[in-house]
């Protein structure tokens, strides 16, 4: 089954559903870091084109939109892992070798350190129990681990969005190309994990004693 895009709904459905999303949106100047919860027709609107061209763009482009709601939390843990071998450590080597400056290399440090806790997280504390839970099973999970696995990706969002600035200063080198495509992958992560894992996480916790849900 595959997703459809409702120019109606917000800019995160449409990033969630196409795995291009964010070049297609940055080639036609649509702000989605910002406006991430407004309709993608008002998003279009304010960059002066077509949102029935963008939507057709995003399929046409993705070929095959997915509809991550189906997938088990055991396959979408998986995708992370894979993501994370495959694609985010490669892109983190290359924008590492192309950092023109100490500045831009410490934040791509930063990223990588915060990256490599967050899997470091995923995979110990929550992998474990991802069978458990698409089984259907009564498996508690640690409400404080998923409220700090969600300021994570808030943390790892603001940095990308750094990055996404520094790349823009250095428009037309092999450092802004290399930085681009690690904030898309971050981004990626980050779509997969907000949309699809984390409410379902959510909907498993426990409740911390003392501790004010959110």
């Amino acid at each position: 089954m595959y997703a459809t895009i409702d120019p109606n709904r917000p800019l995160s459905d449409a990033v969630a559903a196409a795995a291009n999303a964010e070049d297609i949106f940055e080639e036609q100047g649509i702000d989605y870091w910002f406006g991430w919860n407004q309709p993608l027709r008002a998003a279009c609107a304010d960059a002066r084109v077509d949102p029935q061209d963008v939507v057709f763009r995003l399929v046409a482009r993705d070929e095959l939109p997915r509809d991550r709601s189906n997938q088990t939390l055991v396959a979408l843990f998986s995708e992370l892992d894979q993501q994370f071998d495959f694609r985010l450590e490669p892109a983190i080597r290359r924008a590492r070798k192309a950092a023109p400056s100490p500045d831009a290399l410490h934040l791509i440090e930063l990223i990588e350190k915060m990256l490599d806790s967050h899997t470091m997280t995923v995979r110990r504390m929550l992998s474990p129990v991802a069978a458990a839970l698409d089984l259907g099973a009564q498996t508690p999970v640690d409400a404080q681990i998923v409220r700090h696995l969600a300021l994570q990706h808030s943390v790892l969002a603001v940095r990308a969005r750094e990055l996404y600035e520094e790349a823009a200063r250095g428009e037309g080198t092999e450092f802004a190309e290399a930085a681009r495509a690690l904030v898309r992958e971050i981004h990626q992560h980050i779509k997969i994990s907000y949309n699809f894992i984390l409410p379902r996480l959510t909907a498993a916790t426990r409740p911390v004693p003392g501790v004010e849900p959110w």
